[in-house]
């Protein structure tokens, strides 16, 4: 499931992209581990606090998951 609203701001990039991703994961934990294994990696800041978690695809651009609504 994707959803659409602004991409956050991260330190790693000043400007809002005009979209980002958003996925949902039935184990945002196990999915969290994979996703760094492959390659993304995780910012310090973290602007959905235990709603969702902002990863970083590997040239940058930022992506969120969280668990089903």
């Amino acid at each position: 499931m994707t959803t659409r609203r602004p991409a956050p701001r991260t330190h790693a990039r000043k400007r809002s992209l005009s979209f980002h991703m958003d996925f949902s994961f039935p184990r945002v934990d196990v999915a969290e581990k994979r996703l760094l294994r492959m390659g993304a990696t995780k910012p310090a800041h973290q602007p959905g606090g235990k709603h969702w978690t902002v990863l970083l695809d590997p040239s940058g651009q930022p992506f969120c998951i969280h668990g089903p609504y």
